[in-house]
């Protein structure tokens, strides 16, 4: 037989089971007690019985833990010599737990459950209680050994603060945290917007981890953290007389910096050079735009208003004069 039992992440819970022993004919001897765990079972502690006497023969009871094979032994070493020594903890009989008259033992350890526990049958847990098998005339049975397996179904309880993310100086991003089994909540940094609010806004300034609790009713708490990667924009800038006239073109110079690339645009004015230079050449008067963009994707806009200065050329012409005039612009 068995039990299922659903637990959360820091609950502790107590199993019990009643093994029940007999021997009709005369003694009812209980040997060892061995529980076999599955490798969900951490911290395995206070083993009990250990180094106390018998519940009813001359004896000690010992317990100990063997780790690699995730396995409790109770052992009873009965005092006296041979035979005696082989036997188990009991005295005269006959019993039958079927008449309320058998004996009583208790076993008991603590452990822990992993919470990365995935798998339910590592939670599984077998109980075989053996006699001392030394008086074939008289066996204490146990239902042929008993085999108990119980099933611990850990609920579920997850926490994701989301992917990690980059932006630039100066923008706010909205996080996206989800979990289960438990009350979400940021940690606050001095830029979380809402602590209670998984889908909260966040600016910072520098780079910056963001961390999402969930807390379970037994004030278990799990942590997911996400890093906000905060990145520079281009320092931007246009260098170049803004003033120009008719007879020549004038240069536009962008500040340099590797890895940023650039655009020219213009609304009013005339660009005659390759928009996507480090510099440009124009010939019209009109507002200019330099766009620098990093290789993490920020932005820096520049802009500059030129004038052309040039003079249109003014004549007076007497009254019946013929004038031949040749103006180059």
């Amino acid at each position: 037989g068995g039990t299922d039992y659903t637990v959360e992440n820091c609950q502790t819970v107590t199993i019990c089971h009643d093994i029940y022993i007999q021997n009709p004919l005369d003694y009812e001897w209980l040997d060892s007690v061995i529980i076999d765990l599955g490798s969900c079972f951490t911290n395995i502690s206070n083993l009990t019985p250990d180094g106390q006497p018998g519940w009813y023969a001359s004896g000690t009871w010992n317990a100990n833990y063997y780790g690699a094979d995730h396995e409790i032994i109770f052992d009873f070493d009965h005092t006296g010599n041979y035979p005696a020594s082989t036997w188990g903890d009991g005295y005269t009989g006959s019993y039958s737990c079927a008449n309320g008259n058998g004996n009583n033992y208790t076993f008991c350890f603590d452990a822990e459950i992993s919470a990365s526990c995935a798998d339910d049958i590592d939670l599984k847990m077998v109980i075989t209680a053996l006699d001392d098998q030394f008086a074939a005339s008289q066996v204490t049975t146990i239902s042929g050994d008993i085999y108990i397996s119980d099933d611990l179904t850990l609920s579920t309880f997850s926490v994701n603060a989301g992917t990690d993310i980059d932006l630039c100086e100066g923008d706010s991003i909205q996080l996206s945290g989800s979990g289960v089994g438990g009350t979400l909540s940021w940690e606050q940094n001095g830029f979380v917007s809402d602590i209670n609010d998984v889908n909260s806004w966040v600016d910072p300034t520098t780079t910056t981890e963001f961390v999402l609790t969930n807390t379970n009713s037994f004030g278990c708490v799990i942590r997911d953290t996400i890093m906000v990667t905060t990145n520079s924009d281009p320092i931007g800038g246009i260098s170049g007389d803004p003033i120009f006239n008719c007879t020549e073109d004038t240069l536009f110079v962008a500040n340099i910096e590797t890895g940023v690339t650039y655009q020219w645009t213009t609304s009013t004015g005339n660009i005659i050079s390759n928009a996507f230079a480090t510099s440009v050449r124009i010939d019209q008067e009109g507002l200019y735009y330099l766009t620098s963009t990093s290789p993490n994707s920020c932005i820096t806009i520049d802009s500059l208003q030129t004038t052309d200065d040039s003079v249109s050329p003014t004549f007076t012409v007497p009254r019946d004069t013929t004038l031949y005039l040749s103006l180059i612009h």
